[in-house]
Order: C-alpha cells, then sequence, then structure tokens
C-alpha cells in the first residue's frame, strides 16, 4: 500500500505559497518603491524649481523696489519721509535674504549652491554700496550719494539681475531633467509591474496545475491504498487464522468487547454460544490467577508506555483448564485517558506441559547429580557453570558456580587439568586415570572422563570417579593373576620337565656312547690321540645343549618386571627352544610365517606362556586324535596399530559346543591327570589384563585357530 507523503506535499505547498508571497511582497515593494520615488520626484519638482524659480524672481523684484526706493530716499522731502523709505528698504534686504536661504535649501547640486553663494556675495557688496549712499545723503551729500547710485550702484544691481536669472534658467533645466526622470521612472515602474503581474499569474496558473495533478496523484493513490487495504484485510484474516490466536477488542469508553470466533473457540465453544463482554472473561479466569491479570490491566490503563502482558487460565467447556498467554496494547486519547484496549490470546498450554515436564526433568536432574557418587563439573571458557555436591565437596567451595576453574585448585594441578581439557578439546573425549590428594591429604586415585559439549568447543563437561577402592580390587585381582600365572607355570613344570627328559635324551645318549667308544679304545690298546680329541668336542657341544635347555626353561619361570621393545620373531625362537623338541618327537610340522621386522613393547615371558600353552594343545589334539599329517602354522599380520597372531592346528577343530566356554576357568576336555582347566583361562587373562591386547578362538578348514592381537610400538 503507497503513503502519501505528508511531508513533502506541505513542503510543495509552501514552496508555491512562499514563493506567490515573494512575487507579491516583491510586487507591493517595487510599487512602493516607485510611488516613493515618483513622490520624490514631485517633491523635488516641488522645491526645486518652483521654490527655487519663485526665490529667484523674488529677490529680483525686491532688488529692483530697494533700487527703486534708493531714488525715493535721494529726492525725499523731509526725514520722516527719509526713514520710512529706509525702512521699506531694511523689509526688502530681509526678503533678498530670506528667499537667498530658500533657494541655498531646495537648490540641487554642487553647481546651484555655488550660483546661491555668487548671488548672496553680490548681493552682500551691492548692500555695502547701498549703506554709502545712505551715508552720503545723511551727511546732505546729494551729489555723491546721486553719483555712487547712478555708478555703482546701477552696475551692481545688473549683476544682481544676471546672477538671479541664472539661478532661475538653471532651476528650470533641472526641471526638465527631473520631468524627464519622473517618465523614465513611470515607465520603468511600468515595466516592472507588467513583469511581476505576469510571474504571478503563471506561478498562479502552475500552481493550479500541480494542485490539479496532486488531486489526481491523490485519487489514484486513494484508490490503490483502499485495493491494498482490501489485500491488507484479507492477510490479516489470514494471518489472525494462521497464528490460531484468538482477538479481543475492548471499547473501554462505550463499555463494549468483542472476542474472535477463534478466542472462544480456544474454549470449546462456538461463536453464538459466548456473550461479547468482559463477564465472559472474567468469570472464566482461574480465581488463583484473576487478581494478578487485573493489576496487569490496571497498570495498562494507567501508564501509555506499559507493555500489557500476562499469562493466567481460563475454563474450557470440557472442565478443564487452558493457560492463556494475554498480550494487548491500550490506546490513550488526547487528555491521557484509556479509550481502548487490543490483544490477542495464544493457548500455551501445551508450552506449560513442557515447562512442567522440564522442571521434573530438571529435579530429577538434580536429584540424580546430587546421589550419584561420581563428582560432575560442567565449565564455560574456563569458568564453573555446574557442580554437583561432590564436586563442591571435593573443591572444597559450595559457591564454585560462576567462579573460574585456575582459581580453586592449585597451579600444578590446574596444569594438568588444562591439558586434559585440551586433549578433549582435540578429540572430542578424553579419558585417563589420575592420582590427587582429598581436602584430609588422602592420596586418592580419580578416573576422569573429559567431553565437549558444545560444537563451539566452548563447554566441558567433566566426570570423576573415586576408583581407589577399585584400584586397590584391582590391584588385587593382578597379584592373583600374577599367582594363578606363577602357579599355571609351576602347574607345567611336569610337563616342561618330560619336555628337558625328551631334550636330553639325545645329548645323553651320545654322550653315553662316545664314553664307551673311548672306553673300548683303552681296553683294546687302539685309543687313537685324534678320534679321542673329536669324541671330546662332541661331549662339550652335547653338555653345551643340555645346558641351554636349562637356561631356557630357567628364563622360561622367569616373569617380566617391566615391558620391554622386542622383536616377534625372537619371542617365537625362545618358546620353539623349550617346545620344538616336543613338536619334532611328536612328529608335527611347525609352519612359521612371522615378519622378522615386526617389534612389539610387552612382556615377552608371558606372552611366551600363552604361545607354549596353544602350541602344546594344538600338539597335544593332534596326538589325541592320531592325525597323520600333522601340522601347526603360525602366520604374522598387521592391521591398522595392532599386530595378529594367528595358530591354526589340523585338528578337527573345537566343538561348537564348548566354543563359549573354553576361556572358562577349570574348563577342559583333558582327564584330571592331564588337564587343570586354567591354560586358555590364564592366556586369555594375560593377553586381555597384563599385555591390553585380545584372543579369540574360531574354527576354519580342518582346524582351530586361536587369533591373538596385541598392539604395536
Amino acid at each position: 500500500m503507497k503513503k502519501l507523503n505528508k511531508k513533502s506535499e506541505i513542503r510543495a505547498i509552501v514552496i508555491f505559497v512562499s514563493m506567490s508571497l515573494v512575487l507579491l511582497l516583491s510586487v507591493n515593494i517595487a510599487s512602493f518603491y516607485s510611488i516613493t520615488k515618483l513622490h520624490n520626484v514631485a517633491k523635488t519638482l516641488y522645491n526645486h524649481p518652483l521654490k527655487v524659480s519663485n526665490a529667484a524672481l523674488l529677490i529680483q523684484k525686491n532688488i529692483l523696489e530697494i533700487h527703486k526706493n534708493m531714488q525715493k530716499v535721494l529726492h525725499s522731502k523731509n526725514k520722516k519721509e527719509f526713514h520710512k523709505l529706509l525702512h521699506k528698504a531694511d523689509v526688502y534686504e530681509q526678503n533678498v535674504y530670506i528667499n537667498l536661504n530658500i533657494i541655498k535649501k531646495n537648490i540641487l547640486g554642487k553647481k546651484g549652491l555655488v550660483l546661491e553663494n555668487n548671488t548672496r556675495e553680490l548681493f552682500k557688496e551691492w548692500k555695502g554700496i547701498h549703506e554709502k549712499v545712505i551715508s552720503f545723503i545723511e551727511k546732505k551729500e546729494f551729489q555723491k550719494a546721486m553719483n555712487i547710485a547712478k555708478t555703482e550702484g546701477a552696475t551692481h544691481v545688473e549683476k544682481l539681475e544676471n546672477a538671479t536669472d541664472i539661478l532661475y534658467k538653471y532651476a528650470h533645466t533641472k526641471a526638465n531633467n527631473l520631468h524627464q526622470y519622473s517618465n523614465i521612472t513611470f515607465e520603468n515602474f511600468k515595466t516592472v509591474n507588467i513583469i511581476l503581474s505576469f510571474l504571478t499569474l503563471l506561478l498562479f496558473l502552475l500552481f493550479l496545475l500541480y494542485i490539479k495533478k496532486r488531486i489526481k496523484n491523490y485519487l489514484t493513490i486513494i484508490r490503490r491504498n483502499e485495493k491494498s487495504l482490501q489485500e491488507l484485510n484479507k492477510r490479516y484474516t489470514l494471518a489472525i487464522e494462521g497464528t490460531n490466536d484468538g482477538l479481543w477488542d475492548w471499547d473501554i469508553k462505550n463499555e463494549k468487547i468483542y472476542f474472535s470466533p477463534r478466542w472462544k473457540e480456544m474454549l470449546g465453544y462456538k461463536d453464538d454460544e459466548l456473550a461479547n463482554n468482559f463477564e465472559t472473561w472474567e468469570s472464566r479466569v482461574h480465581p488463583d490467577d484473576l487478581a494478578h491479570a487485573n493489576e496487569e490491566i490496571e497498570k495498562a490503563h494507567a501508564n501509555p508506555h506499559y507493555e500489557y502482558r500476562t499469562i493466567h487460565r481460563l475454563r474450557h467447556k470440557n472442565g478443564s483448564w487452558v493457560w492463556i498467554l494475554d498480550r494487548g496494547k491500550t490506546i490513550f486519547d488526547k487528555d491521557g485517558k484509556a479509550v481502548r484496549m487490543v490483544g490477542f490470546h495464544t493457548n500455551i498450554t501445551k508450552e506449560k506441559e513442557l515447562e512442567e515436564e522440564l522442571r521434573e526433568s530438571n529435579e530429577t536432574f538434580e536429584l540424580f547429580m546430587e546421589n550419584t557418587p561420581a563428582k560432575v563439573y560442567i565449565s564455560e571458557n574456563g569458568v564453573t557453570l555446574y557442580a554437583n555436591q561432590n564436586a563442591k565437596d571435593f573443591f572444597q567451595d559450595n559457591n564454585i558456580v560462576g567462579k573460574n576453574i585456575s582459581d580453586t585448585i592449585p597451579p600444578k594441578v590446574y596444569e594438568k587439568v588444562q591439558k586434559s581439557i585440551d586433549k578433549a578439546f582435540e578429540m572430542g573425549a578424553y579419558d585417563t586415570v589420575v592420582e590427587v590428594k582429598s581436602a584430609n591429604g588422602e592420596l586418592r586415585v580419580n578416573h576422569q572422563y573429559y567431553f565437549v559439549m558444545d560444537d563451539k568447543k566452548k563447554k566441558i563437561g567433566l566426570i570423576s570417579m573415586d576408583m581407589t577402592k577399585e584400584k586397590h580390587q584391582e590391584d588385587e585381582l593382578h597379584k592373583k593373576d600374577e599367582i594363578m600365572i606363577a602357579q599355571s607355570r609351576h602347574a607345567a613344570m611336569g610337563e616342561m620337565i618330560s619336555m628337558i627328559a625328551h631334550q636330553w635324551r639325545q645329548p645323553i645318549s651320545v654322550i653315553a656312547m662316545d664314553a664307551n667308544n673311548v672306553l673300548a679304545d683303552i681296553e683294546l690298546d687302539m685309543l687313537d690321540m685324534t678320534e679321542l680329541l673329536e669324541t671330546s668336542k662332541d661331549i662339550v657341544y652335547q653338555t653345551q645343549e643340555l645346558s641351554k635347555t636349562i637356561d631356557d626353561f630357567k628364563e622360561f619361570f622367569k616373569p617380566n618386571k617391566t615391558a620391554d621393545e622386542v622383536k616377534l620373531k625372537a619371542i617365537f625362537d625362545d618358546a620353539l627352544a623349550i617346545i620344538g623338541k616336543s613338536l619334532e618327537n611328536n612328529d608335527v610340522d611347525l609352519l612359521l610365517n612371522i615378519d622378522t621386522s615386526l617389534s612389539i613393547r610387552t612382556y615377552s615371558r608371558e606372552l611366551m606362556q600363552v604361545l607354549i600353552n596353544i602350541i602344546k594343545n594344538a600338539k597335544e589334539a593332534l596326538v589325541e586324535k592320531n592325525i597323520s599329517n600333522r601340522q601347526i602354522q603360525i602366520i604374522s599380520s598387521t592391521m591398522q596399530e595392532s599386530v595378529l597372531i594367528t595358530i591354526c592346528d589340523n585338528a578337527g577343530g573345537v566343538s561348537t559346543a564348548i566354543m563359549d566356554e573354553i576361556f572358562n576357568p577349570y574348563f577342559t576336555t583333558k582327564d584330571e591327570k592331564n588337564g587343570t582347566g586354567l591354560g586358555l583361562y590364564m592366556s586369555k587373562t594375560i593377553i586381555e589384563k597384563h599385555l591390553g591386547g585380545s584372543i579369540k578362538v574360531f574354527n576354519k578348514n580342518d582346524g582351530a585357530c586361536f587369533e591373538i592381537g596385541l598392539p604395536l610400538c
């Protein structure tokens, strides 16, 4: 919907009106200026030509009167007449000065003032002559007075007449010039008035055209706005219906209220089932919420800037309670009195139910966290966000939330914790076991699990379990396992001695045979020193073999104290040194395919015990089942970060009925004389608990396979 730009329209009208006023004012100013000019011209025409001309003529007249009067003075008959004529002369003289002052005041231009001054000076000179004549007359020297009057007096009178005539002509010329200036001024005034009148008329016509255009534009905008308003009303209706909000409109002044159909529908009513009055709302508000809702309404009516917003319950038609979010805006009149209020109802029952579920969930969470034996700690950028009571007790600070972890633990401990946090951020989670001192100084073993809680890698969680008791139990179990391993070694001692006997039988037989041959040669006196030397060397070699066998078995019974990095092939060589002869004596072919470059860090004697046990079991199965082509195949391979050792035989495999029990303690398929049921159990214990690997059994082709997985170096 296009809006009328009120400011722009007002600005345009103001500009047009201002321009019109300026033009009208310009016309008035021009008229006033022209009238003033004409007035000044007329005044000047009056003051200069008229007054100056008249004054010049009067001066001429008075000079002539004075001259005539002097003639009469010369012929006066008595003193009375003489003085009377002198008095007249004085009056004429005063008139001359009066008119000279008039000329001086009104004459225009510097030249005019010069002419007036010359005339004044001539009159003063003539006055001196006049006084000289009177002086001679008073002395009765009439002839001298007559001569001066006829000569000097007449000459100055003529000069005065010429001077006044020049003044008269000068004033007349100025009058003509002023008349011409007056005509030009009038013509200019007429031209300016015509131009300004034309411009005013043009501006008025433009203003009329502008008004016409604006009216047309207004009508177009009004039509568009009417159409837009209709569309807006449709959108407004769709928006109201789409939001599922109920509309209410309260005419406070006339005590009328409107509830939309959706408003009533929220409470289970049709539009015609509820009256549009204040009581309809008030009677359905929950008693516990009514006072607060009315209080909020009063605040909204008292303060134009107050935002009415409240949550209360309304009774549904079926008797249940509907949670309502009520928002509204109060409209005030010019006197600041509330006259209308409009707002919306939103059904937030589901949100309230979720809020209640969340509250119960939080309570459950808090209950769980406070009763879990673990210490639970959450931080963001090093600042504690949450800590359960166990964590607070551990840090000995019930107000730890909001504090930086670096302020709650010693610097050295903080460095270790920060390293663990960095690893967790790097890997997503980090698991570690650490030894820490409790508040009373007791050394405790904690299993700590750090995990990242957000994508921005700012929030970290820590679950710490006190594993001291479990660690003690684990240590006890480890000791028991060590004892059982040792016992299993000792239990196999009989078999080992049997193997020693087998391995010693041949060297002892060779030694005995060599000794008998020497004795026979001595009795027959056939002893050859060269043969004796060879026989002695053979006896020494056989003795060394017997000693080596003793060393191999001695090493077998001596456990490793620490893990060593060792070649996998070397471990097999040591194992075959013990059991190899037994395999040969029982016609078992050993197919060994071991990568000679593979190295592992492990407890080699314990691994050798496992290998011997599995190989021995395979040999016994082959012999017991009387397999003709007896074979044991050993293969090594690598997979990711592990080395795999696979030991397979061709003795027919393990029965699926006992496959899941084969690693159980005291489980055996042999009779009591030949088996204790601890061999494979101890092998599994050694591999998984001591060596950190894995062991499994499966059947393949015509035999059983044992697969051992161990970590690489």
